[in-house]
């Protein structure tokens, strides 16, 4: 009898382990969905924040040649071309910085739950030994979500914080290299058209026998969108081109281009180059 009781007792155990177990344990499929929600959630946030970035690369970079930022438009590959390694290192780091802080977050809170329950308690019942016509109600279902609520929200707009804070040096780091694409990148071009392009303010105008007209003395920020953006002089205080020319490529017939020379002379700011300088000066306003 005793070796039957104690025979049903162990397979008794024996069921509720193997219950626990599969209750525990997730079916492939489980982990699988799991795991393609992680990323997708993760490709979304990713993409969002490589949005982000590149705005702010973007206007401060244009901003930098005096050029509206409404103006022209980037494709990613010229993205890639100008700064593809801090645009797609930036969702990345930004990600990693965010789980990160994440955990620390929650593991201080493990760490402090039962000590907020200890103190708790222990303020319970010291009211209730002061004041024992006062009873305090036990907290709410209802409490603890808004509660939980107040906590999650105070962890977004933190993230959030740190976003705007490293925007910031993304949109300095645009604003250097607009800054060296002006003193030292900007090639030396040389128009012909067969028509004037403009009025008289835009350059001194050579015409040829064969009736062609020259434009020489000019620099090259950018070609976007058919149109060339030039400048002739730099403003010494603002290091940014004095006047912009924007020329539609389908008025020219022949455009020359030479190696750029460094305007750095005519600046009246000290560009950053070496890596301290640089850092500061991207964590700078």
């Amino acid at each position: 009898m005793y070796k039957r009781v104690q025979r049903r007792s162990r397979q008794r155990s024996i069921n509720i382990f193997t219950k626990e177990s599969a209750a525990n344990s997730k079916r492939p499929l489980e982990s699988l969905r799991e795991l393609i929600g992680l990323a997708t959630a993760g490709a979304g946030i990713f993409a969002a924040l490589l949005y982000l970035a590149g705005r702010s690369f973007a206007n401060s970079y244009f901003a930098a040649m005096n050029i509206p930022g409404y103006q022209v438009s980037f494709s990613l590959w010229e993205y890639g071309e100008v700064a593809w390694l801090p645009l797609f290192l930036y969702p990345i780091g930004m990600i990693i910085l965010s789980s990160f802080l994440g955990g620390v977050f929650s593991t201080i809170s493990d760490l402090t739950s039962p000590l907020c329950a200890y103190l708790w308690d222990w303020l319970k019942k010291k009211i209730k030994f002061r004041l024992p016509a006062l009873h305090l109600p036990e907290q709410s279902r209802k409490t603890k979500l808004w509660f939980a609520i107040a906590n999650y929200v105070f962890i977004v707009l933190l993230f959030v914080f740190i976003i705007i804070f490293t925007l910031q040096a993304v949109s300095q780091y645009g604003k250097l290299n607009g800054q060296l694409t002006v003193l030292e990148n900007a090639a030396q071009i040389e128009l012909i058209s067969a028509v004037p392009l403009g009025d008289n303010n835009l350059a001194a105008v050579q015409s040829s026998g064969q009736g062609y007209y020259f434009y020489k003395g000019f620099h090259l920020l950018t070609f976007n969108n058919g149109k060339y953006y030039l400048f002739k002089e730099i403003d010494s205080v603002t290091c940014k081109p004095s006047q912009v020319y924007v020329i539609d490529s389908a008025n020219l017939v022949q455009v020359n281009i030479a190696q750029a020379v460094s305007l750095e002379k005519e600046c009246s700011k000290n560009i950053p180059k070496d890596i301290i300088s640089i850092i500061l000066f991207l964590f700078s306003k």
